[in-house]
């Protein structure tokens, strides 16, 4: 009887221990379980002036990739009209509710079908205490063929889950 209560306190206590660490790890776990699925964004350019505003849907992956998409046909950029594949990046978390992505688009000429470089978009990302709204900053950069940096710009980006 002694040997059976001993077995059945150490079987609590491992139980407790295994609850307390999974409620722990489920509680990263959620957050990221959040931020994992399908958003459509709000980005607002804000530097350089006059860039206009554009809506954007977005995919976290749970493996840390993600994909983004916006219109494909841009007319007025500073580079003239352009053309910009969907893009494709990675995500990491920055602590319990701060993420960190990275991606890249593809672009060429509207007109003249020719290649331009890259777009290259850094977000950093909050996501609110209910787990169903992100905010936070971009900065994009288009680099040339050669892959120096021609225009950067940068703003503000809201999305809700869709």
């Amino acid at each position: 009887m002694t040997n059976r209560r001993v077995t059945l306190i150490c079987s609590a206590a491992i139980a407790a221990a295994a609850i307390a660490l999974t409620s722990t790890a489920s509680f990263s776990q959620s957050n990221a379980a959040h931020l994992v699925g399908s958003w459509k964004g709000a980005v607002t350019p804000t530097s350089p002036p006059g860039l206009q505003p554009f809506t954007s849907l977005i995919t976290f992956t749970s493996d840390g990739t993600m994909i983004e998409s916006r219109r494909l046909f841009v007319p007025a950029s500073p580079l003239g009209p352009l053309l910009e594949t969907t893009g494709h990046g990675a995500w990491g978390r920055v602590n319990e509710r701060e993420f960190d992505v990275h991606f890249v688009f593809l672009l060429q000429g509207a007109v003249s079908g020719s290649d331009i470089g890259t777009d290259n978009a850094h977000l950093r990302l909050r996501l609110d205490s209910t787990g169903t709204v992100l905010t936070g900053t971009f900065e994009s950069t288009i680099k040339g063929t050669s892959g120096n940096p021609v225009f950067t710009a940068s703003g503000t980006y809201r999305a809700t889950q869709i």
